[in-house]
């Protein structure tokens, strides 16, 4: 189904996801697009021999990216003369030249202008080696041929500055435009001074990278963010520094500027400060550095107010660090409180002079350190940056670009007082950092567990099925407007830590426990057993230890294996899930509990069920590996009981529409409590999100009585400490609806029964019996729980391209002390196996030769192998002994599968459901050769279809038909009368299996929900 444009208007969702997609994450993929990779170095034996002296020259730059964390290092080459770099250039693509300025054989801007004439846009840098050479380069007025010129004074950062400097001068245009990214101007005509400068710039610079990206939660984030570091521009001349300014005006961080350089051709000694009293006009609290041979020039810098350098100072290094860190936003933020309401000058020879009449208050190397200090300085403090900017250039110093364009336009006359002011930049930090979390992994190394809805990789390698869809939808959430729509709702993920297949795959292996493959005669309980005594790693243990240190709320231990919630095969429900109190005083309790959930998990891989469903599949069961959810639990908990007000599964199709809906409308199945309700085939509420008011199975007051949910599912937390070596432990136990009643909340979903005048009145009496009809919910909309469906159902089956499947649970606070929540617990796609096939149905069929017929069926094709029939007669069929039919089943099927011989299965009620008294409780083992499913009616056993269990989703998804015949319909019927006449090939206590002379031929077209199976002409 594809979803309209319009259609996403019309639900308030934005529908730029691609454009959104990009702005968010791949514009950092894009930015910083020319990358140095390859170098061609020209030198002289006996310079080369000068510079190994320092170290080889490709070591230097290799050792330069290493240690500032800067990813692949260029390859370099080297050769000894002008007319080898020639022949070199000629052969092979080079992205950089470097060449000495003597004994390369030939005048070193001849040599660059044959480069430009073979490459025009080749970069040709000239490295000079003494001041002598230094002094004429700079006399000289023609640099044709050269792009720059460097003096190398044994300093290995100054090829990583010349790398990154030809890097930004050629990506600063597209990196600002493109991504925002942030432009430092240095205006300096001496070669010795930049060449000495640009070093510490870029040093600084990529220092500070890092320390900003130690804050992000994953490796993806720390590179890109890399990407987006501030750029370099080198300018020589008043003309070049004015075209640059311009240029860049709207992306400039801060600029360094000396005071003499040339204006229109000629020296002009007061050049800097014309530059730089222009820009003070426009950008009056621009940091800028002033630097100068002449100290009479701070009365200058001070006029404009600006820091200034002094180039004679024996510590000129160390002040320009000191500018760096304490005036760009490169090092911490210092916060600063006014000594005086009006600045006065101050022209002595500290360096810091421009903050001299400021007392620091607080300093921040991060942005929680900032967003603590901000609930501790005083107002004058905030307000004497926020005038200045300085909050939006130290989060720009640090790539931190939306939030700093964000608080640029704020100014303290915004706000009413300062409270208001302080709240808001506290709320605003506050957001950003956690949203840097939200939609992506964040590495456990990284991860403070500081914000609800976190998503944490432990251990590397997969994440497996389950862990995929929940970082998926994760992401996308964060992709569109929903928070915004649903502003007073938490709708998200819960906090959640994957561990990765890697450590299933150590865990098998050291305990060799990879032998319970080949076994086919050995108990589920006797492998869960064997698992349990082998020990989990220490490391993993300090690791869970941790966790455990931040998940005080109940736990779910659930799988996510590598074949869970594909397409073709979700592997739903097959593998264990567990549900913890976590609220033992001891903490080694609590871990022993996970320990020993994780273990039974990895142990549920190698159980018959899903075993025998992989070979139903043709997939091998020893190429599955199983990654581990820890989970936070969504819920309540009253007295001694923790549970949700409801869950469900919710379906972007449904294949039992009524009335005026559309397959395409989807479904939801909901219950009170834990979802075990739902998947297991009991007792449940459906509805299309689309259309809640039409609800078929509550139609009448007689079927308001009939179908409401009687029990739920609760998590005992009474039960503190126990074993996962007790047989049969299940720390979730089942209720009465009405032992709830005292819980505060019935009335948001419950109606009563009034037998004065036989009608359902919807709110709750403790008189009554409460009847499930979430009339509240759905008709009141005290919860906006359909509309939050219908977005998510669109969003997911738009991010997915096909039909979604998502579990999720709703809870709301009965005192309504914190927001309602709605969490999404898993999402996968739900693709229909319908062929695009001419099914060929004829009008004019025998009636005689129909078997069985409806209008409820999924599935599509034809069948005309199917001659074996295993069914359970109405006669012999009793709700009470539902197990052992499921047993005998099992036998049957066995016997079938040896022979390999598909089979129609027809029985009363659900199949697979775990409420006995709805059904057949099969398990896939016991079933794995049927090749149709017919669910049947009796007069005393009347069962709505399966829809929203584990069982029916892997059905459909093994391309199983499935036909439901209701009670008393024309158009769906079953020929019992033909099928009791037929031979018994096999007959136990409660279950038949007739074997045909002749194959039956089976009409199934998931399209219409049509099917049709006609008898044999041999069997009649």
């Amino acid at each position: 189904m594809k979803i309209s444009a319009s259609a996403f208007r019309a639900l308030g969702i934005k529908d730029d996801f691609e454009e959104y997609y990009k702005l968010s994450s791949q514009i950092y993929h894009n930015l910083a697009p020319f990358h140095v990779k390859e170098i061609l170095i020209v030198s002289s034996l006996y310079d080369a021999f000068i510079i190994e002296e320092e170290g080889l020259i490709a070591e230097l730059v290799i050792g330069q990216y290493q240690n500032l964390f800067l990813g692949y290092p260029p390859r370099v080459t080297s050769v000894s003369s002008g007319e080898k770099a020639l022949l070199k250039i000629k052969e092979h693509k080079y992205d950089l030249v470097i060449t000495m300025a003597k004994n390369i054989g030939m005048d070193p801007f001849e040599f660059g202008k044959k480069i430009k004439e073979i490459h025009p846009g080749l970069p040709v840098i000239l490295l000079a080696t003494d001041r002598a050479d230094i002094n004429q380069f700079e006399e000289r007025n023609v640099k044709s041929g050269i792009d720059k010129i460097f003096a190398w004074r044994g300093d290995s950062t100054l090829f990583l500055a010349i790398i990154k400097f030809v890097e930004d001068s050629i990506n600063v245009r597209y990196d600002t435009v493109n991504g925002n990214v942030r432009v430092l101007l240095m205006v300096e005509d001496s070669i010795y001074y930049y060449s000495m400068f640009l070093p510490i710039l870029y040093t600084e610079i990529v220092q500070q990278t890092r320390r900003s990206i130690s804050e992000d939660f994953n490796d993806t984030q720390r590179l890109l963010k890399a990407r987006a570091r501030p750029k370099i521009l080198l300018a020589e001349t008043f003309e070049e520094a004015m075209y640059f300014y311009k240029k860049y005006q709207d992306y400039i961080l801060g600029i360094i500027s000396d005071v003499s350089f040339k204006q229109k051709g000629n020296i002009n000694q007061n050049a800097g400060y014309e530059f730089l009293q222009a820009i003070r006009k426009e950008s009056p609290f621009l940091p800028i550095l002033m630097q100068s041979f002449d100290p009479e020039n701070r009365e200058k810098a001070d006029l404009l107010d600006a820091c200034f350098l002094d180039k004679n100072s024996s510590t000129v290094v160390l002040d320009f660090r000191h500018f760096l860190l304490n005036h760009l936003g490169f090092g911490d933020f210092i916060f600063l409180l006014p000594k005086e309401e009006k600045k006065q000058k101050n022209v002595s020879h500290d360096t810091d002079s421009y903050h001299v009449l400021t007392t620091e208050v607080a300093r921040a190397s991060n942005m929680k350190e900032f967003e603590e200090a901000l609930q501790k300085v005083t107002f004058e403090s905030i307000r004497y940056h926020s005038d200045r900017n300085h909050f939006s250039n130290w989060l720009m110093a640090r790539c931190e670009f939306d939030l700093a364009n964000e608080l640029r336009p704020r100014k303290v006359s915004d706000f009413s007082n300062i409270d208001e002011m302080r709240k808001y930049l506290i709320d605003i930090f506050n957001k950003t950092r956690r949203d840097k979390q939200r939609g992506i992994i964040t590495d456990f190394s990284e991860q403070k567990f500081e914000f609800d809805s976190s998503f944490t990789r432990l251990r590397g390698d997969s994440l497996g099925g389950k862990g995929r869809g929940l970082a998926f939808i994760r992401a996308f959430l964060n992709r569109y407007n929903i928070e915004e729509k649903y502003k007073n709702i938490n709708i998200n993920v819960p906090s959640s830590v994957i561990i990765g297949t890697l450590e299933f795959d150590r865990f098998i292996s050291k305990n060799n426990l990879y032998v319970f493959l080949d076994m086919e005669d050995i108990s589920d309980e006797d492998i869960a057993q064997a698992f349990l005594d082998c020990e989990i790693c220490d490391e993993l243990k300090q690791n869970l230890k941790t966790i455990l240190k931040h998940f005080k709320k109940p736990i779910s231990v659930r799988s996510s294996s590598l074949l869970e919630d594909y397409q073709n095969h979700p592997f739903a429900g097959m593998y264990s899930t567990y549900f913890l109190p976590n609220n033992h005083d001891d903490e080694e309790v609590r871990l022993k509990h996970l320990c020993q959930a994780i273990k039974l998990v990895y142990a549920s891989v190698f159980f018959k069920e899903p075993k025998a469903y992989a070979e139903s599949l043709s997939l091998k069961i020893e190429e599955e590996k199983m990654a581990i959810i820890i989970q936070e639990l969504v819920g309540n908990e009253f007295g001694a009981r923790f549970y949700p007000t409801l869950s469900g599964i919710a379906r972007s199709y449904n294949f039992y529409p009524v009335s005026h809906q559309n397959a395409e409308d989807g479904i939801a199945i909901i219950a009170l409590g834990f979802g075990r309700t739902v998947v297991g085939g009991e007792k449940i509420f459906r509805f299309s999100p689309r259309y809640p008011g039409i609800i078929p199975d509550f139609s009448t007051p007689e079927l308001v009585l009939e179908n409401t949910q009687r029990e739920l599912y609760v998590l005992d937390t009474q039960k503190k400490d126990f074993d996962f070596y007790e047989k049969n432990l299940d720390t979730l136990k089942k209720m009465n609806i009405s032992d709830i009643a005292n819980d505060g909340w019935l009335g948001l979903v419950a109606s009563i029964y009034d037998r004065n005048d036989g009608i359902i009145r919807d709110g709750f009496s403790s008189d009554a019996n409460p009847l499930i009809t979430y009339a509240g919910i759905l008709k009141y909309d005290a919860f906006p729980l359909a509309s939050i469906l219908q977005d998510l159902l669109s969003i997911g089956q738009k991010s997915m391209g096909c039909p979604v499947e998502f579990e999720f649970a709703v809870n709301v606070d009965p005192e309504n002390k914190s927001p309602p929540t709605f969490a999404i617990l898993q999402i996968r796609p739900f693709v229909l196996l319908q062929e695009p096939l001419d099914i060929g149905w004829d009008t004019h069929e025998d009636h005689n030769q129909v078997f069985i017929q409806s209008d409820k069926a999924m599935g599509h094709g034809i069948i005309d192998s199917i001659q074996d029939i295993v069914y359970i007669p109405a006669e012999l069929f009793d709700n009470s002994k539902t197990i052992e039919i499921a047993e005998e089943v099992g036998v049957i099927n066995k016997t079938l599968v040896a022979s390999s011989s598909q089979y129609l299965l027809i029985g009363p009620g659900r199949w697979g459901t775990q409420d006995r008294w709805l059904g057949i409780p099969v398990r896939w083992n016991q079933i794995s050769g049927v090749k149709v499913v017919v669910e049947t009616a009796l007069e005393n056993f009347n069962i709505t279809p399966s829809q929203g269990s584990h069982f029916f989703q892997n059905m459909i998804s093994r391309g199983i038909g499935y036909i439901d015949i209701p009670l008393d319909t024309k158009d769906c019927f079953i020929d019992q009368k033909w099928l009791q006449n037929q031979k018994v090939f096999n007959e136990l206590k409660f279950v038949k299996h007739v074997q045909l002379s002749a194959p039956l031929l089976v009409k199934l077209d998931g399209r219409s929900g049509r099917a049709l199976i006609l008898k044999s002409e041999k069997t009649e």
